[in-house]
């Protein structure tokens, strides 16, 4: 008997050791997801917030858990195979938890729950609570060259010309097609694209850190005949952007907006910078975190040098702007436009090898809009970090250092 005893607690013991292990290779813990399993996506949202999108299926994952706390189980739909969306919102100590339960069959049928943490339990919560969370837009970024992006992102073939890919924010406009899954986030949450990542295929193929686009991008679409792409923005409707990217092999001396738009110049006399309602700080130390009328072109290579352009769009009249430059890293203001001026854009330089960095400020007169000029800082290392300004009547370094920094082809 006891031989007969021991065989059978031998025979649950392996038993309940199959069965704890085949539960635990369907349990998806979210406390640890980013360490453990592939992220479909990733986003950001005010103050530092960090946003993560899991995506699993009912049959690999039965249990979710955060740690030890217990927040879905998927045993109820029994055999049937659904789709298991987790979002992660997180801000320094503070945390929401999102599960989108859904048929893979039809995206109209789902269920979707939120849980906040609060004194160290997890509590179910509701989507106003989590928007509030958010505090605003949520961006989010996309890579040309990965075939997976958020479900909020759809996209459709369109002919300008030439036949294009639109990707656009879907959760925002009715979509009855059972395909897309953008509805699964329809009135819940305001998204954006950015940035967008490895558009440009000339710095994609230094192998190095990649290009990126940041703007409050709703849709685009990329013309690659043209080298152009065309956006639209936030909070200003159907209207269209479009933006030249800037070439490899520019002529000497030469620099070009990357928005084509022409700014907007109001009739009335320019007020006083003091008086101008829109304030705008262009921080070239600091470019993800940027006022939401800029598009900024981060890390383009360009020769020896990497590139970055911060461009103001002509959504306000340039005559009500008041914008100052700055690096917060040195905490130095670089510059701020007088009353009979506006800055059109800046763009940056820094070389790879050498270290040397020059910041040129692109200004026209609000007299005499058509009229370019530009001013050249140049960074001092030494015991004290600055900007100089490059006189103009140094005409010869000023041509010098325009020759090097829009013609260096060197390594």
């Amino acid at each position: 008997m006891m031989v007969v005893s021991l065989r059978c607690n031998l025979v649950f013991t392996c038993l309940l050791i199959i069965f704890i292990e085949t539960l635990d290779s369907r349990l998806f813990d979210v406390e640890y997801a980013e360490l453990y399993h592939d992220i479909h996506a990733v986003g950001s949202f005010r103050d530092g917030g960090v946003y993560y999108l899991f995506h699993a299926t009912s049959d690999k994952a039965r249990l979710i858990m955060y740690g030890q706390t217990f927040l879905y189980s998927s045993f109820s739909y029994g055999n049937t195979i659904n789709d298991i969306y987790v979002e992660k919102f997180r801000r320094s100590d503070e945390e929401i938890i999102g599960i989108t339960i859904c048929s893979q069959f039809s995206f109209n049928r789902f269920v979707k729950m939120y849980f906040c943490l609060l004194d160290g339990n997890w509590f179910p919560t509701t989507s106003e609570d989590k928007n509030s969370f958010v505090g605003g837009p949520l961006n989010l970024q996309m890579d040309m060259e990965r075939w997976e992006v958020h479900p909020i992102i759809d996209a459709r073939i369109i002919m300008r010309g030439n036949a294009a890919i639109l990707y656009y924010i879907g959760n925002e406009q009715p979509d009855n097609r059972e395909s897309t899954r953008s509805q699964l986030w329809a009135d819940d949450g305001n998204f954006l694209i950015s940035p967008i990542y490895n558009f440009e295929k000339i710095s994609r193929l230094s192998g190095d850190l990649p290009s990126s686009l940041i703007a409050p991008i709703t849709s685009f679409y990329q013309n690659l005949n043209e080298n152009t792409m065309t956006i639209t923005l936030d909070k200003t409707g159907n209207r269209e952007y479009v933006l030249k990217v800037v070439h490899a092999n520019t002529k000497c001396g030469q620099s070009r907006n990357i928005i084509t738009d022409l700014p907007k110049i109001g009739v009335n006399a320019p007020n006083l910078v003091a008086n101008r309602s829109q304030n705008i700080v262009i921080d070239i130390a600091e470019a993800y975190f940027q006022p939401s009328n800029m598009v900024i072109f981060c890390r383009f290579k360009r020769g020896g040098w990497t590139y970055y352009q911060h461009s103001i769009l002509p959504i306000h009249e340039v005559n009500d702007m008041d914008i100052k430059v700055i690096d917060s890293d040195t905490h130095t203001v670089i510059y701020h436009n007088t009353d009979d001026e506006f800055i059109t854009y800046i763009e940056v330089f820094f070389h790879r090898r050498t270290k040397m960095r020059y910041v040129v400020v692109n200004i026209k007169r609000l007299v005499e809009p058509g009229i370019d000029t530009l001013n050249i800082y140049e960074f001092k290392s030494g015991t004290t970090q600055q900007y100089v300004k490059v006189e103009p009547t140094n005409v010869r370094y000023v041509q010098e250092i325009l020759c090097t920094i829009y013609n260096d082809s060197r390594a």
